[in-house]
């Protein structure tokens, strides 16, 4: 019989472990009778279901470390201190992947997370396109969206052999990124901002 505490079962049912801690918990799961049970009782109370997005995105500063990736605001471009819709900011990534061989999705969240960019094959961008900063990190600017308050942006690195049917649907599309995200095979990062 394995022994699960019941904060690691309900970050389970919540997406809310990094790949490895994850897997683990699906193994458990899978060879402990008791242990389904026993999760089906705690997501039982909770108040709220958890959110069934697909992707699995670590929150800002979390998980980055083992994804080779680090997301940073950067530098704001605007006039002001205030970050306004439309204004600029500077993603900084550190990959440890070499730059022509991954592409560059961003994605956005709005009510779950959606791909953003590219929209289209022609908008493909490989990481070695992007500016390099002192340092060595690539540098990409994204636009503030349109709405006020918290806005969360992620960048994901893909190898550029990744299928990408761009004739399909949105999740068929962008499926085998989920799948490398969950998985921890497809760095992931993401950034926080506030506007106003």
């Amino acid at each position: 019989m394995t022994t699960l505490d019941d904060a690691t079962l309900l970050a389970y049912h919540c997406g809310a472990l990094e790949p490895g801690a994850q897997l683990e918990v699906e193994a458990a799961l899978a060879h402990d009778p008791t242990l389904p049970l026993r999760l089906r009782e705690l997501a039982g109370r909770l108040i709220e279901p958890p959110p069934t997005d697909p992707y699995r995105i670590p929150p800002p500063g979390m998980g980055l470390a083992g994804f080779g990736l680090q997301g940073t605001q950067g530098m704001v471009m605007s006039e002001g201190e205030v970050l306004r819709p439309g204004d600029r900011f500077r993603v900084e990534l550190r990959p440890q992947t070499a730059p022509d061989a991954t592409r560059v999705v961003v994605l956005y969240q709005r009510d779950g997370w959606e791909v953003v960019f590219p929209t289209r094959p022609e908008e493909e961008v490989m990481v070695q396109a992007l500016p390099v900063g002192e340092e060595g990190e690539r540098l990409l600017d994204l636009a503030a969206r349109g709405r006020s308050g918290r806005q969360r942006w992620a960048v994901a690195l893909p190898p550029k052999d990744m299928p990408i049917d761009w004739a399909a649907d949105d999740d068929v599309r962008w499926g085998d990124l989920r799948r490398g995200i969950a998985l921890g095979t497809v760095p992931v990062a993401s950034v926080e901002i506030q506007v106003r």
